[in-house]
């Protein structure tokens, strides 16, 4: 019998190669040796340098193909130049300790702290705190630096940190296997960014699998399979080969429309953070921009652009995408994201002052955004879009703000706009209260990210319960269907900017649903084009009605594979 493991297929496809086990970083850290305080210093200094200059680059080489790892990586590099950190490590070297023990000590006590506190975003930045300290260490320590990988190779690790991942996908890993990681977790969304396939929640991966031993994984069914037999080898060789005939023919972009088998148009648009993200939309001939995240032009030193700087930035997206429609979020600040321009102190900030309660919380802060998409609005088709809405209230507030800056800038011109205004619908009490919310905007769209989280209570960025946030759950399921069928009822388009729009797995589920716009990754557009140029809508339809009535994520995910089993034989 052939050894299998078993887990969570999160980024899909089929790899087959030589394992390359990369054992944890404490097994390969040698304390207690140091030369004098002044060289340990000079030590720690100079890694701590070469650090942040080698997290920066990596942000920037990852910027195009995966827009989040970028972010963690940045995260990372911030964290390294913290002078209160540099500050009580440089002191413990001052007091005897060496460079390497001083790292793991103030580490360690950082990650306590963070540990600790009741804020979850706080314990969250623990993970964080883990990943540059090992960087940190790689550095000071070269032979604790994991080592590269010679030839293409199935990484199988416990974890891996971002700038780790990215370097072993430019180093030829074709493959990756991983011990911690949920289906959303940053892991999975960085494969499936990177076009790797990646299997996570592997319990005993690196205590079963040997450097050098042959490797199947089939990430679509969650499978790895160790020292397959020759005719196994042959069978997955054949449907890898035909899998990436598939793979090139579906990233070939599409012109024009998109349209079911059975004559239904599609959308599919792009999610992007700057300019040069939008470039890349239009060359891959997205039909629009479903998502620009604004907050990512902040530049992390807790000020605001000016109108000016603002506008500029607006306006060089819409050029970037002629003729076509750009919906720019509003500042989406508190909970995980940027809290250094939060004047506030909150115990749960997830649960607190974040998206539009923020906006409202700092009316001159939102007027001045909405001013500059007006402005930018002369460079092209813009939608405004308000996130993380639970009420009426917070809509109908909004509304009367924006209403009040179109007046102002109407008069200055002496011409009428049109800009549409949406929201996000990204929280149980919104997706409940649907019917009444889309009476009042000019469309929707459903963060998937966000709504999975707060239905099921497990947030995505924490290992302790990765595996229990997944949104194809039966419950978040069926609060989709609750949006989309209310928006059609009122004539609203409904679109769905989640992780999930770009999941193989969604794609007939959102189809059958009712979805008729998806948002993604740029570089996801072609693919997921070709993959609706191939779905059957009333098909859909008919196993949405069986999925849900199903009780688990689990058999969810089994009714969706069998579906697409079937489709494919029937092509």
């Amino acid at each position: 019998m052939v050894r299998q493991l078993h887990g969570i297929g999160s980024s899909v496809g089929i790899a087959i190669a030589s394992a390359a086990v990369v054992p944890a970083i404490g097994s390969r850290i040698s304390r207690g040796s140091h030369t004098s305080p002044h060289d340990e210093l000079s030590l720690f200094r100079a890694a701590k340098q070469s650090v942040e200059h080698d997290l920066h680059d990596v942000a920037r080489r990852a910027h195009l193909s995966s827009p989040t790892l970028a972010s963690i990586v940045e995260t990372h590099a911030m964290i390294v130049s913290d002078p209160v950190v540099s500050q009580d490590i440089e002191q413990r070297i001052l007091n005897g300790e060496s460079a390497v023990d001083a790292v793991i000590a103030e580490f360690v006590k950082q990650a306590r702290l963070l540990m600790l506190s009741t804020n979850s975003l706080f314990r969250d930045r623990a993970i964080d705190i883990q990943h540059v300290q090992e960087r940190l260490i790689a550095e000071l320590q070269p032979q604790a630096a994991q080592t590269g990988l010679h030839e293409p190779a199935i990484v199988v690790a416990a974890s891996l940190t971002p700038a780790d991942m990215f370097r072993f996908s430019e180093q030829g890993a074709v493959g990756f296997i991983l011990e911690d990681g949920g289906i959303d977790s940053h892991v999975s969304i960085i494969a499936r960014d990177l076009g790797i396939p990646a299997i996570v929640s592997v319990h005993d991966a690196t205590s079963s699998i040997v450097s050098g031993e042959v490797l199947i994984v089939d990430a679509n069914n969650g499978t790895c399979f160790i020292d397959p037999d020759d005719q196994l080898r042959v069978d997955y060789s054949a449907e890898r080969e035909q899998e990436q005939i598939r793979i090139k023919r579906e990233r070939t972009p599409v012109h024009g429309a998109v349209v079911t088998t059975d004559g239904t148009e599609i959308y599919v648009l792009a999610n992007v953070d700057n300019p040069a993200a939008a470039v890349l939309a239009h060359q891959y001939h997205a039909h629009g921009i479903g998502l620009v995240r604004t907050e990512m032009m902040l530049s992390g030193d807790g000020t605001f652009p000016s109108i000016e700087q603002q506008t500029s930035w607006y306006s060089q997206i819409l050029r970037s995408c002629p003729e076509r429609t750009v919906t720019f979020r509003a500042f989406d600040i508190g909970g995980d994201k940027f809290g250094s321009y939060s004047p506030y102190t909150e115990q749960n900030p997830v649960l607190g002052l974040r998206g539009i309660r923020f906006l409202l919380a700092q009316p001159g802060i939102f007027e001045q955004q909405i001013t500059a998409l007006l402005r930018a609005a002369d460079s092209g088709r813009t939608r405004i879009m308000l996130p993380m809405i639970t009420s009426y209230a917070e809509v109908s507030t909004a509304r009367e703000i924006i209403d009040h800056c179109i007046r102002t800038i109407e008069e200055e011109r002496q011409q009428a706009l049109d800009v549409p205004v949406g929201i996000m619908i990204e929280t149980p009490a919104a997706a409940i209260m649907s019917d009444v919310l889309s009476k009042y905007v000019d469309f929707i769209s459903i963060g998937t990210n966000d709504l999975t989280q707060y239905t099921l209570a497990a947030d995505r960025t924490n290992e302790l319960v990765s595996d229990m946030f997944d949104c194809i759950h039966p419950s978040v399921i069926r609060l989709m269907t609750i949006i989309v069928e209310s928006a059609h009822r009122n004539g609203v388009e409904v679109s769905v900017c989640g992780e999930m729009a770009a999941q193989v797995a969604a794609t007939d589920l959102l189809l059958g649903i009712g979805v008729q716009h998806f948002s993604v990754t740029p570089h996801v557009v072609p693919e997921l084009q070709r993959r609706i140029q191939s779905a059957h809508i009333e098909s859909s339809r008919q196993l949405v009605d069986q999925l849900v009535e199903c009780r688990t994520s689990s058999d969810v995910r089994a009714m969706l594979l069998e579906y697409q089993s079937q489709e494919r034989r029937s092509l």
